[in-house]
């Protein structure tokens, strides 16, 4: 699905009306919201030129005199409209797309605060009168959410309203997604002011059935305002980074699944190289056990409740019950209950990265809004290349390789060599510690002292996977590194180099042997 708004000024003008539909023909939009028609009334000939063709059916509201006016035009058959309503500040539509019951609300909201307290209160109320169905409000709000989108505007920024407009987006349950292309929908005619006063607000259920990732805020040309539209779609970005949960660990038969992949991943190579090729090999074992063996969480969970209903109504069935058995069998299924409900708590609060709750503190529910408001912020809707915006995935892979490419090549091989130097080598004892079998306490100290949430490398592999190695590691380290770094090692202070080289100069200074000189 991809839909446009555009606060056009004035339909009535035959080269606005054709230089639209250009833009409506080259992105291939399936629904167009126009603000700001200035008709009274609109007939065929205005939307067949507006939409390029007679393809098209529309709805619209009637400007008060030369103010205002709103356009909503959609593909013939694109789905199916039940009703229309009106207000001051919108024209709303409720549709039934795919069977999905749909709200589309094409906005122009008045300047005036008091009259956007109006619009709010009259979306508010019929959302209350009508929950169901997903959201998608499009146009010019005239409000913005923070400070820093509007610039160079001579009036105060009005705080109070900002406030109020972001608790309307939050009472309504929607969502603004990110932008790309530019940050600013409306410019003054000399460009000196600038605001984003025109946006699409969507809620999390139309967003994943639209595949909506971004809103592209277009270029101004014929208006002072820009045409902003979303394009929903899939794009495959290749396969996705490992990622270690610590989920995992909970389950009975993680521990032993690792040990016995360790033990036959390959090992023919040098020791460094050994352990990222087992790494490496773990990793791709790991996927398959997430799949096939800690499977789907959301079908775990249901099937775990079903199985405890149905032992319920065993209970108050007709047939005789063998009590004991009954009730053996109930203490397994809470028990898987309450095992699954914890992994996935445990799962989505480290895909969520919310550090500051406990697990046991929330409800998923959370999480699964805090997962999903890091991906839009995180996902890449394209780049500014050589050849302006680009949103095709081959291209912006092309542009990220030969940007880091530029940053991590050398045009000069010549390296110095290290022959002569002797490196610190470590005892058969000490060789043996490391090599030896992780002990349960070396285990639970990890565990217990420290999140292991994030990632420290490329791998996938989080530092809860790596702090057992480091920990053992940190015993015999002070006998690899040379004693001249008085930094960064257990048992040595940063300090005693700086201690150090102050008694060299002072040595230096007193003795006055030229080493030192004062005026360098």
């Amino acid at each position: 699905m991809n839909v446009v708004a555009y606060n056009l000024r004035r339909c009535g003008s035959v080269l606005k009306r054709k230089h639209f539909s250009q833009l409506i023909k080259k992105e291939k939009f399936d629904l167009c919201l126009v603000q700001e028609s200035k008709l009274q009334m609109v007939d065929e000939k205005v939307v067949f030129e507006l939409w390029g063709g007679s393809d098209v059916e529309w709805c619209f509201r009637a400007s008060d005199g030369r103010s205002g006016g709103l356009i909503t035009c959609w593909r013939h058959g694109l789905f199916v409209l039940n009703f229309s309503f009106v207000w001051e500040g919108f024209l709303g539509l409720n549709v039934l797309w795919k069977g999905v019951n749909i709200y589309v609300i094409n906005v122009y909201a008045a300047c005036s605060l008091k009259k956007k307290r109006r619009f709010w209160s009259e979306l508010l109320s019929f959302k209350e009168k009508f929950p169901e169905g997903e959201w998608c409000l499009g146009g010019n709000f005239n409000a913005i959410k923070f400070e820093e989108e509007r610039r160079g505007c001579s009036r105060t920024i009005n705080y109070t309203e900002m406030e109020e407009f972001n608790g309307f987006i939050n009472s309504m349950d929607i969502v603004d997604v990110g932008t790309v292309g530019r940050n600013f929908s409306w410019f003054s005619f000399d460009g000196a002011c600038c605001s984003r006063i025109d946006r699409f607000l969507m809620s999390d259920g139309l967003l994943d059935l639209w595949k909506v990732e971004f809103q592209v805020i277009g270029s101004r040309e014929l208006s002072d305002h820009c045409p902003i539209w979303f394009e929903g779609n899939v794009r495959n970005w290749g396969p996705k980074p490992f990622k270690f949960f610590n989920a995992w660990t909970k389950h009975v038969d993680f521990f032993s699944f690792v040990e016995n992949v360790w033990r036959v991943a390959p090992n023919n190579k040098r020791s460094i190289y050994a352990f990222k090729e087992k790494l490496k090999f773990l990793r791709s074992k790991l996927r398959l056990w997430n799949v096939e063996v800690f499977g789907f969480l959301d079908f775990q969970e249901e099937m775990a409740f079903k199985d405890l209903n149905a032992l319920d109504f065993v209970m108050l069935g007709d047939n005789p019950v063998d009590i004991d058995s009954l009730a053996l069998n109930r203490s397994l299924a809470s028990k898987k209950v309450w095992e699954v409900v914890c992994h996935k708590e445990s799962f989505l609060r480290q895909k969520a990265r919310a550090l500051w709750l406990k697990e046991g503190d929330s409800n998923s529910r959370f999480f699964h809004n805090v997962v999903k408001s890091r991906t839009r912020r995180n996902s890449l809707g394209g780049l500014n290349g050589i050849n302006g915006w680009t949103h095709d995935v081959g291209v912006v892979k092309e542009e990220a390789r030969r940007h880091f490419e530029s940053r991590f090549s050398e045009s000069n091989f010549s390296r110095p060599v290290l022959e002569g130097v002797y490196f610190s080598v470590l005892s058969l004892i000490d060789s043996l510690n490391l090599e030896g079998v992780f002990l349960e306490e070396e285990m639970k100290d990890v565990i217990w002292s420290s999140d292991g949430d994030k990632s420290s490398r490329l791998d996938g592999f989080n530092m809860g996977f790596y702090k057992v190695l480091v920990n053992r590691l940190k015993k015999v380290i002070g006998k690899l590194v040379s004693n001249c770094q008085s930094a960064f090692v257990a048992g040595r202070n940063m300090l005693d180099g700086v201690v150090v080289v102050n008694e060299i100069l002072d040595l230096a200074k007193r003795n006055n042997n030229g080493v030192y000189d004062g005026e360098s």
